[in-house]
């Protein structure tokens, strides 16, 4: 009798390790799906993206650089104005 009772217990706690392992993997599945999904979002963001100048990224991406990118361009400009004017 105690030993039916042993194995009974046993194989409840079997059964349970099994479903818990079941939840696992499709928890592990669901998460994996996830990634994929965001994996192909972000590719057809990289695939847009790549019809973009470099400057349009470095400027859009980076607030600070795109500061001194546009400053580097007014001086530029600024002092293209000048040279031209002086000669």
């Amino acid at each position: 009798m105690r030993n039916e009772l042993v194995i009974e217990v046993l194989e409840a706690k079997l059964s349970g390790f099994k479903a818990e392992i079941k939840a696992g993997n499709d928890m592990t599945t669901y998460k994996l799906d996830q990634l994929i999904e965001y994996q192909k979002k972000q590719n057809g963001r990289i695939d847009s993206l790549e019809n973009e100048t470099r400057i349009w990224r470095l400027i859009h991406r980076n607030p600070k650089t795109s500061g001194v990118v546009l400053g580097l361009s007014v001086i530029g400009i600024v002092a293209l104005f000048i040279l031209k004017n002086l000669l």
